[in-house]
């Protein structure tokens, strides 16, 4: 009976130091397996493990519960941000079309003199239109980049916020596993920090001194995007959303069996 749970003790500790693989390392924290390898009554290491694993699932569950969270708040800021410019989008390009509207109309005279004379007035509206494109859209560029990186610092202080919370409440947990082994009387569960979420619209205000020129023609809308980089906001975007996500380490099956062991 003895080395059956000894056994059973032995396949426990290591498959919970298996699942806990992912999760963040936890400071000052010996090697579970450590305790229960030392531990001088199997049977009440067997219902101590019970008790921790148990809480541990509930921590991790609320980890990874708080980490997607981060990953889908960044997400919805950034849906918002550019909701929030397609009204300046589509006035650059109607601008543009503007402008290339004008020279195409002079390509398309037959006579050279009529060709020229074109090019020459239009050359003075295009002069003024492209600066209104150019100076409007270094605005846009320059609010738009901070309010990326302003997403960005949120979502990473969401995100250490909840690895704190999870390296707290493993802390308090594996220290009423010790008192339990010890023989001491356990302590209520671990209180699980709750995770604050800041939702303040991070995207300035954007306003151009240049006069905004006005047509009656109809918004068209875009066909075609410029061409994205590795730095882009859709890849940075892209790679909150791809990254790794933390799963309950005993949604596997595995717990079901441990606790099946320990009846």
């Amino acid at each position: 009976m003895m080395a059956s749970l000894w056994k059973s003790l032995l396949f426990l500790t290591a498959v919970v130091q298996l699942s806990l693989a992912a999760y963040p390392v936890v400071p000052f924290q010996p090697n579970v397996a450590n305790l229960f390898l030392t531990a001088h009554d199997p049977a009440k290491a067997m219902s101590c493990f019970a008790d921790y694993m148990t809480n541990a699932n509930d921590i991790n569950e609320k980890y990874s519960k708080d980490y997607n969270q981060c990953i889908l708040n960044a997400k919805s800021e950034r849906e918002k941000l550019e909701e929030e410019t397609v009204a300046k989008k589509a006035l650059i390009i109607e601008v543009s079309l503007e402008v290339w509207e004008r020279l195409n109309e002079c390509n398309n005279k037959t006579n050279n003199m009529d060709t020229f004379k074109c090019h020459a007035k239009a050359g003075a509206l295009n002069s003024k239109d492209v600066y209104v494109i150019s100076g409007n859209s270094s605005d846009y560029v320059s609010a738009l980049e901070e309010s990326y990186r302003i997403i960005d610092l949120r979502h990473e202080q969401c995100s250490k916020s909840a690895e704190r919370s999870y390296v707290q409440a493993s802390a308090v947990n594996y220290g009423q596993l010790q008192d339990c082994l010890e023989g001491k009387v356990p302590t209520p569960a671990p209180t699980l920090p709750p995770l604050t979420h800041t939702t303040t619209s991070a995207f300035p205000a954007m306003t151009s001194t240049t006069p905004k020129p006005t047509t009656t023609d109809p918004i068209p809308s875009s066909t075609t995007d410029d061409s994205s980089t590795s730095d882009s906001p859709d890849a940075r975007a892209m790679f909150i959303e791809n990254s790794s996500r933390p799963k309950g380490p005993f949604q596997t099956g595995q717990y079901a069996k441990l606790l099946n062991l320990l009846k």
